[in-house]
C-alpha cells in the first residue's frame, strides 16, 4: 500500500488532506504520525515554491506590493486643507484619518507614515528563532495544526497586500475596484502570532480555547475597520483547520489553494471582471498542493 506521501506526490493531493483530516488527533500518534508530518512539508516546500513564483508575475503584470498608498492618508491628516477624494477607486479609511487628526496623536501618525516608506516584503523566509517561538507558542496554548506548523518552518511570514495596476480595469472601461476587495493573500509573522498568545492566555474561553491570528481580514488589511482577523482555534492536535472568519468558510490549506487559484487575490473571485490574460499568465505552472 503507497503511503500518504507517495500518493501525495503522485497527484492525490486533496484527497490525501481530507483522508488525513478526518483522522482527527489520530495524525499526532505513531506510525502515521511521521507520515503526517511528511505531507505537512511537502505541501509547505509547494506552498514556498509557488509562492516565489507569485512575486515577480504579479510585479510584471504591474502589481504594486507594499503599503506606499499610506502615506496620501498622512498627507491629508497634516495637510492645509484635508478632503477626503470621493473618486471610488482611491481608499481612503475615513475611521482611520478622524482617529489620527485629534491632538496627542502624533505617534500613530508617525507609525502610519513609517509604514508607508518600509521596503514592500511580500515573502519573508524563516527565521533562525522559528523552532524555539513554535515551542513557545505550543507550551502556551496547545499542539498547533500540523499545517499551521509546517507553514512557519517552511514558509515563513506573506503579505501581498498592495494595488492593482490601472490597466487591468482600463480594458473594461470601469474604475479599479477597492483594492480590500481583492483580499490578497497575508499569513502575519509568527512573532506577532506568539505576542497575541501571550496577551491573550489569560482570556482562555470557558472550553479552554484560543483563536490565535492568522490574517487581517480584507478590511484590516487596508486598515479599514472590519470583522476582525482570520484565525486558528488552539489547542488543535490535527492535520489542518478551519480558517474562522475566512469568507470561503474552509479550512487553512484548502484557503491556499483558492489564493493558488486567484494569483494570490482571492477576491478577485468577486469582481465582475476580471483579467483573465494576466490571471492565466499568474497561475501558469503553479504546483497543485
Amino acid at each position: 500500500m503507497n503511503s500518504f506521501l507517495d500518493r501525495y506526490t503522485s497527484g492525490e493531493c486533496e484527497a490525501v488532506w481530507a483522508e488525513l483530516l478526518d483522522l482527527g488527533e489520530q495524525v499526532r500518534h505513531e506510525p502515521l504520525f511521521s507520515e503526517a508530518l511528511a505531507v505537512a512539508y511537502a505541501t509547505m516546500k509547494r506552498v514556498r515554491h509557488n509562492i516565489q513564483i507569485l512575486i515577480p508575475r504579479l510585479q510584471i503584470c504591474g502589481y504594486e506590493f507594499g503599503y506606499a498608498w499610506l502615506e496620501e492618508y498622512a498627507e491629508a491628516i497634516v495637510g492645509p486643507s484635508f478632503v477626503v477624494p470621493q473618486e471610488e477607486h482611491i481608499l481612503y479609511p475615513q475611521e482611520i484619518l478622524e482617529e489620527l487628526e485629534g491632538e496627542g496623536r502624533e505617534r500613530e501618525l508617525a507609525e502610519l507614515w513609517e509604514r508607508a516608506h518600509r521596503p514592500a516584503r511580500p515573502h519573508s523566509p524563516p527565521g533562525l528563532e522559528v523552532q524555539s517561538s513554535l515551542g513557545e507558542l505550543e507550551i502556551l496554548v496547545g499542539p498547533l495544526p500540523l499545517s499551521w506548523r509546517a507553514w512557519y518552518e517552511i514558509v515563513g511570514t506573506v503579505d501581498f497586500v498592495g494595488r492593482t495596476p490601472q490597466r487591468w480595469w482600463d480594458q473594461f472601461h470601469i474604475k479599479m475596484p477597492p483594492d480590500e476587495s481583492l483580499d490578497p493573500l497575508q499569513v502575519l509573522p509568527l512573532e506577532w502570532v506568539l505576542k497575541t498568545a501571550k496577551r491573550e492566555r489569560p482570556y482562555l474561553d470557558q472550553e479552554g480555547l484560543l483563536y490565535l491570528p492568522i490574517s487581517h481580514d480584507k478590511h484590516g488589511k487596508y486598515f479599514i475597520s472590519g470583522g476582525g482577523p482570520y484565525s486558528i482555534k488552539v489547542p488543535q492536535p490535527t492535520m489542518d483547520a478551519f480558517l474562522e472568519g475566512e469568507w470561503h468558510q474552509t479550512t487553512f490549506v484548502n484557503y491556499l489553494r483558492i489564493c493558488f487559484r486567484w494569483g494570490g487575490l482571492p477576491g478577485l473571485e468577486h469582481c465582475s471582471h476580471v483579467p483573465q490574460k494576466d490571471l492565466m499568465y499568474l497561475t501558469e505552472g503553479l504546483l497543485p498542493i
